[in-house]
């Protein structure tokens, strides 16, 4: 999952046609701890992001300047 773009759906449950409805936004996932099963993410937004649907995409975001 590192370097992946993930959208936040507006849906907020799985019964609904996810795929169909729009995106909120999309962050990247900068950080992966599989110990603590958390996730690091960048995204353009302050904190809190919405407790939404994330789908995750074959695009990836690599940031060479880093």
């Amino acid at each position: 999952m590192m370097h992946h773009v993930l959208a936040l759906s507006f849906s907020t449950t799985v019964e609904e046609d996810v795929v169909r409805n729009s995106v909120a936004g999309f962050v990247c996932v900068t950080n992966v701890d599989t110990s603590q099963q958390m996730l690091t993410l960048l995204s353009p937004q302050p904190k809190p992001l919405p407790e939404t649907i994330y789908l995750m995409s074959d695009v990836q975001f690599i940031d060479n300047n880093a």
